[in-house]
């Protein structure tokens, strides 16, 4: 899929990596978006982002996560100098 926040572009465990998997799954159903959808995010974020700053698309890692009854979307990348 070439998604950094499903493990690639870092060295994971195998069952670490089915777990982030899982959970992500779990919580694009509960934001009634699809795999498809998160990866559509992603590309926007990215081509936002490089107007701005020079990176590579596997270098953006995109999370969500639950704290309470409260969504979370996390965009991490690293930020290079010119």
């Amino acid at each position: 899929m070439g998604v950094s926040f499903l493990g690639i572009g870092k060295r994971k465990k195998s069952g670490r990596i089915a777990k982030e998997r899982i959970a992500f799954v779990l919580y694009s159903d509960r934001l009634a978006l699809s795999p498809k959808k998160i990866e559509e995010l992603k590309k926007d974020f990215y081509s936002l982002v490089l107007k701005y700053v020079k990176l590579n698309e596997e270098d953006i890692s995109i999370k969500i996560r639950r704290e309470g009854k409260r969504t979370i979307l996390i965009a991490e990348f690293p930020m290079k100098q010119n």
